[in-house]
């Protein structure tokens, strides 16, 4: 099956009947976003170190992210993809958050799967992500 990439954004469509205005849901969904990754930005993080990645998507990024998708999913045959892809492409934004070189912050919690931050190996590269990171 081809990748189907639609332009259309329904919440914008939605918007766009209700106010006459078409950019109107774009930009307030773009702020909101933007909001969010503020709020992740200068979340407290555990021992003030801070390895979190944001970036807000919308338009044509958005578009992108939403036929890469469909791509993924058809190339690796990992089902749903493309029904994940239709709710980004119907989204007006959104806001992607990782980690970049999290190193671990020694409170031997568990989140990464390990007892012990000691045991913890160091990063590996998988079919998908690189793992496994510290959570705080």
């Amino acid at each position: 099956m081809p990748v189907q990439c639609s332009a259309s954004s329904k919440a914008s469509e939605m918007l766009h009947a209700a106010t006459g205005n078409p950019h109107l849901m774009e930009s307030t969904l773009k702020l909101i976003a933007e909001l969010m990754e503020l709020s992740a930005r200068t979340a407290p993080k555990a021992g003030g170190k801070d390895y979190i990645v944001t970036k807000v998507l919308t338009g044509d990024e958005l578009k992108e992210l939403a036929c890469e998708m469909v791509r993924y999913g058809q190339q690796a045959g990992k089902p749903n993809f493309d029904r994940d892809a239709a709710g980004v492409r119907a989204a007006g934004a959104v806001l992607l958050v990782g980690i970049r070189d999290a190193k671990p912050s020694s409170l031997n919690c568990g989140a990464c799967g390990y007892a012990r931050c000691a045991d913890m190996p160091a990063p590996q590269d998988g079919p998908e992500f690189s793992g496994p990171y510290c959570a705080w």
